[in-house]
């Protein structure tokens, strides 16, 4: 998981460039949020969280593929799941 936020977005690319934080300070590390699979439009200053779907010179990231969805399920469940010792493999 990944959050972030919206540097600049590019019409004419379909995406979105994104600038990656840690520990909730920005970093110079850049994304690429192509706008398909963002959850909804996106402006310059908004706050992103996503997962990483491609690591190629850039990473690609993703808020709609089952990767993500898994990882917030994950995040949101995480007290339960360590309580029960459960394992989230598969999301449907």
């Amino acid at each position: 998981m990944v959050t972030g936020m919206v540097e600049k977005a590019f019409p004419e690319k379909e995406a979105y460039v994104i600038r990656v934080f840690r520990d909730s300070q920005p970093t110079d590390i850049m994304a690429l949020l192509p706008k398909r699979f963002a959850t909804r439009e996106l402006r310059v200053g908004d706050g992103v969280l996503a997962s990483v779907m491609e690591l190629k010179s850039f990473p690609i990231l993703s808020q709609t593929t089952p990767a993500h969805i898994l990882n917030v399920l994950s995040f949101f469940l995480r007290e339960e799941i360590k309580a029960y010792d459960m394992i989230l493999r598969r999301v449907g």
